[in-house]
């Protein structure tokens, strides 16, 4: 193998591109080439060859990995080629987004006159096995529509039906169309609006685009394309029909590269082995190989001396080329350290680039270099963008840097591509259905059975027709109806029928005013002691809190934002702030937290943080460290991971005020406890903790800043925020690139276990299994492990010891374990992005807050995530159980927490708002009156 000669010039890199010109079909093994090192090699090749790239990666993380070097290094044409993420079983849940992507690459590649420069293509491996459109097709299928357009409103329902497109009453989310009389809405499953066509008669007369959230139009326009290259492919995507590969769409002068080339095609033999024995249309190795050789392929790889993979059939001529690049592992210490290394470098006449996620992170490192002295500032050239490791170039006196190397923060960004518009956070909870009961303010309970038209003094309308006791009718005409409220909080027991013209509403009604009006006493006696007594009224330091805020590396939604202000206002206030910040799993609670403790510790207080697990502790503790690590912030966590040495210093340091932010479970509110100057306790899920311990709470109220977190409200804590009992802030607006979590009730099927497993390993994923249950978990991993003998499979629960329990966590981060059969220890606010498929064994045993909260779990990366919720092949289920069980699988899209608070609290009543009992004046009632 020769070694590879560099050049003077870096970036004409003629050994690389002399061996992929040279060689007969250009195939090549580029070793040794570290970290984002093969990024700059493609651009560079990109750029001097004038020709189209695509790059096969093992998985979707890498490619991730590969678009953020591209766009640091200010690469454009870049594109995402995805996989197809369903099993056979699941071929009715198509993936619109995927589906958009595909099409767009394939569009883009036959007009090439959109084009600025040729394009690189990045793509997981198993999306090549996969079938497409046939290039002859692509422009097949095509509908465009204008105002004037002679098509009646049934013909282009019917068109839109035939083309794949499910009808629906209402048009949220793409690859769905409704009609309502003349307007027909339309979402295509490639445009980013759906549109709402207006018909007079036949003939269209007005398009507009609407928002698919509040239905409200927006903006008129002449023309638009209803349906795309799609036609047909919705409903055939997995047909056999569609043997053509993305290797048909590709000029015949495309330079292949294969990253990791054995990890790539080891992932794929686990996809293949997911689709054994269905009929599922996919290309086999061979195919593959056959069609791949069409092109230049090259092997790169970080490993010296690679070789080539054995799923592929060796050319007999292949230019080896051994590059000899370096990690900068050195750099990776404290920030100091890396100083010096970076120094030590510039002295050895090294060229430096480092890239920061963020002008506030470049400004702080450029700080940092001046304090460093001898002109380094100077010396290093500071860009914007993430690269995802660091490289050094010996031989060419170069070294490109990944600024979260240096400032230790690891949590990867994902990649911006949409918004899931589909996600209305907060729907309507009361919507009717024939057999809901209802509650009328005058006539009392009754049960709704539906909208009649009837003719009163001439005059037709439409009536709800309510049933009341001994069959009796009453019939509220629809301009009325803000009389009758949906009968919520009854629990399972089911309301009896007032009497139509009875007394005993009324008296109903009066014991239940009297009982409010003794409840709204007590509650304003706390609120006045609390309103009454001498707060805190932080100042904080205003620099460093922007400076803190700005070193954020995701986008704020805008309910963080407004959260984070009603926060800070509370905090400056005189009296004690006690707010309820309530968001759906994964909306950012922990960051606005996170703000409000750099605040208190920026003004001299200390914070308490309250968790009810302590993994959950260890997950806080990490977060808050790796935040806070450039600025003069002492982050100490007490678990039970710690020994009672370790803990006793704890406890000490923070009596002496030495520890700014203590992180922990109840044994914070322990009597040995003591801080020095607390100012601030943040509750992370306050409804775990039992009475004695809300007691504790009750009485910090009085005195220190209370900021409780909470993911979906129990009913009674959501009770209080709704009637305005307590400051609330809500988080509903989902983060970018957060797709809802797809949720399945099935029977327990090894079959689809097997399979769901496999996919998520293909994609270099890792799995929860919950089971609740520590008597039997081991046996459950042993029949996994039989089941799936392809994965790494651990075990986790509240009765392991503390060494165990933290060298699994630490083995399930470090992706040491592929599955993890645990128990509900997981459930609270465990925060691992490579997570994202979740089975909760025996699903009907748990509740519905709890079921949403393991479902939280996962799904907090650009992936889409599965949760499967098993229940017994043979055993019936309960009533309550069922009703839990349909609940969770609807309200399965982003921010449905409110949701299902609000059917938690219809199935099991919503209690009282002081006392414990969970029966009484809500039962009689309704929750709403």
């Amino acid at each position: 193998m020769r070694k590879f000669k560099y050049p003077k010039n870096f970036e004409t890199m003629p050994e690389v591109i002399s061996a992929i010109e040279n060689t007969p079909k250009g195939n090549s093994i580029i070793s040794g080439c570290w970290g984002s090192g093969s990024s700059l090699i493609i651009k560079f090749l990109r750029e001097k060859l004038n020709r189209n790239i695509l790059i096969i990666t093992n998985c979707p993380e890498s490619g991730d990995e590969l678009e953020d070097d591209f766009e640091a290094l200010e690469t454009t044409e870049v594109f995402h080629f995805p996989p197809w993420d369903v099993l056979p079983s699941e071929t009715e849940h198509l993936e619109f987004e995927s589906l958009k992507e595909r099409l767009n690459v394939l569009r883009r590649l036959a007009d090439k006159d959109k084009l600025k420069n040729p394009a690189i293509i990045i793509t997981p491996a198993t999306a090549l096995y996969q079938p497409t459109l046939n290039p002859k097709n692509l422009k097949n299928g095509e509908l465009s529509i204008s105002n004037g357009t002679e098509i009646s409103p049934e013909g282009l329902c019917a068109i839109l039906n035939d083309a794949g497109l499910e009808q629906s009453i209402e048009v949220d989310e793409p690859g769905f169309f409704c009609r309502r009389g003349g307007i027909v809405d339309v979402f295509p499953i490639f445009s980013n609006e759906p549109f709402r066509i207006e018909f007079f008669g036949d003939e269209i007369d007005a398009i507009f685009t609407f928002d698919p959230i509040t239905q409200k139009s927006l903006e008129c326009i002449d023309s638009c394309v209803l349906i795309d290259v799609s036609a047909g492919t919705v409903k055939n995507a997995y047909s056999a029909e569609n043997k053509s590969s993305i290797f048909e769409h590709l000029p015949t002068d495309t330079i292949i590269f294969i990253d990791d080339p054995k990890k790539c095609f080891y992932m794929t033999s686990l996809y293949l082995e997911g689709y054994k024995d269905t009929n599922h249309p996919l290309f086999n190795d061979s195919q593959i190989n056959s069609k791949l050789f069409k092109f230049p392929t090259n092997i790169i790889s970080e490993l010296r001396e690679e070789t080539w993979p054995k799923n592929l059939d060796e050319p007999k001529k292949i230019s080896k080329i051994e590059l000899n690049t370096h990690s900068m592992l050195k750099i990776e210490g404290s920030t100091k350290h890396a100083l010096n290394e970076l120094k030590k470098a510039v002295d050895e006449g090294f060229k430096i680039t480092v890239f920061c996620h963020n002008d506030s992170t470049r400004s702080r490192f450029k700080e940092l270099l001046l304090e460093k002295g001898f002109g380094l500032a100077a010396k290093i050239n500071l860009k914007i963008g993430r690269i995802s490791k660091s490289v050094c170039w010996p031989s060419l006196k170069t070294i490109y840097v990944s600024g979260h190397e240096i400032f230790h923060r690891y949590k990867h960004r994902p990649r911006q591509k949409h918004r899931n518009i589909a996600s209305n956070p907060i729907r309507d909870f009361s919507e009717l259905r024939p057999g809901d009961y209802v509650v009328h303010i005058l006539h009392g309970i009754a049960k709704f059975e539906g909208i009649s038209c009837l003719t009163q003094n001439g005059q037709e309308g439409d009536y709800m027709r309510l049933l009341y006791a001994d069959e009796k009718k009453l019939y509220v005409p629809l301009s009325h109806i803000e009389l009758v409220q949906k009968y919520l909080g009854g629990g399972d027991a089911k309301p009896t029928l007032s009497k139509l013209g009875g007394k005993s509403w009324s008296t109903k009604k009066a014991r239940a005013e009297k009982a409010v009006k003794e409840a709204a006493a007590d509650l304003l006696r706390i609120q006045a002691v609390r309103k009454h007594s001498v707060g805190i009224k932080h100042k904080g330091n205003k620099d460093w809190q922007q400076r803190f805020e700005d070193e954020f590396i995701f986008d704020e939604t805008e309910d963080q934002l407004n959260s984070i202000c009603d926060i800070k206002k509370d905090m400056k206030a005189s009296s004690p702030m006690d707010r309820l910040l309530c968001g759906d799993v994964g909306f950012g609670k922990t960051e606005v937290a996170t703000r409000a403790a750099f605040m208190a510790v920026m003004g001299g207080y200390q914070v308490a943080i309250l968790v009810p697990t302590t993994i959950l502790a260890e997950q806080h503790y990490r977060t808050m460290f790796e935040r806070m690590a450039d600025y003069p912030v002492t982050v100490d966590v007490l678990s039970r991971f710690k020994s009672t040495s370790q803990q006793r210093e704890t406890i000490n340091k923070t009596k002496e005020g030495l520890v700014d932010i203590l992180i922990g479970t109840h044994r914070i509110l322990s009597k040995d406890i003591e801080f020095k100057n607390l100012g601030l306790v943040i509750i992370d899920e306050e409804q775990r903790f039992g009475v004695e311990h809300k007691e504790k709470l009750k009485h910090m109220r009085v005195s220190v800043d209370i900021l409780t977190m909470t993911a979906t409200p129990i009913p009674r804590t959501l009770h209080m925020g709704l009637m305005g009992l307590r400051d609330i802030s809500t988080l509903t607006t989902p983060p970018f690139s957060r797709q809802a979590i797809r949720s399945q009730v099935v029977r327990y099927d090894k079959r689809i276990i097997r399979r769901a497993i496999l996919r998520e390993l293909s994609r270099n994923g890792q799995i929860y299994f919950v089971h609740n249950r520590v008597r039997n978990i081991e046996h459950i991993a042993v029949q996994l492990s039989e089941l799936v003998p392809e994965a790494r499979i651990g075990i986790a629960h509240g009765q392991m010891n503390e060494k165990q329990l933290e060298d699994i966590m630490l083995k399930v981060i470090n992706h040491k374990i592929d599955v993890l059969v645990a128990t509900t220890i997981i459930e609270s606010g465990l925060d691992i992005s490579n997570v994202n498929t979740i089975f909760i064994n025996d699903a009907d045993h748990f509740g519905l807050s709890e079921l949403h909260q393991l479902r939280g779990r996962v799904g907090r990366y650009r992936n889409r995530a599965y949760a499967y919720f098993l229940v017994p092949e043979s055993r019936p289920l309960s009533k309550v159980g069922q009703k839990r069980l349909k609940a969770i699988e609807e309200f399965a899209e982003l921010g449905a927490g409110f949701q299902i608070a609000m059917r938690d609290l219809e199935i099991r009543g919503a209690g009282n708002v002081i006392g414990l009992e969970q029966s009484g004046h809500i039962h009689n009632i309704g929750y709403e009156l």
